[in-house]
């Protein structure tokens, strides 16, 4: 497991500092602001998986607070926000594959 570092965009621009994914991984969560960025350099599509902690809404039938994003090789996805209502104020993060994966967290 490894945390990854937030990184702060400002009013300049940031170029995101890629770490390799380990999986899971995890990294502190401001709410509304925080994004996750994967990149995938593989050679085949991986399932991103971001593992929620909410509660089914009221009335709700089915539920599955986890969000499965899938990262078709040689593309780079921004995925986010993340509610603290559903993710709490950290955020874990598991991959399908991490070969050739690099993932970035920024916040606002």
């Amino acid at each position: 497991m490894a945390v990854i570092a937030v990184e702060q965009t400002v009013i300049t621009g940031l170029e995101p500092t890629l770490v390799a994914a380990v999986g899971p991984d995890t990294f502190v969560n401001n709410g509304d602001n925080t994004m996750l960025i994967v990149d995938n350099g593989g050679g085949g599509s991986i399932t991103v998986t971001i593992d929620g902690t909410g509660t089914a809404p009221t009335g709700a039938v089915a539920f599955d607070d986890d969000v499965d994003v899938v990262v078709v090789n040689g593309t780079r996805r921004h995925i986010g926000p993340f509610p603290k209502s559903r993710f709490t104020s950290t955020v874990t993060v598991n991959y399908s594959g991490v070969s050739s994966v690099t993932v970035a967290v920024t916040t606002v």
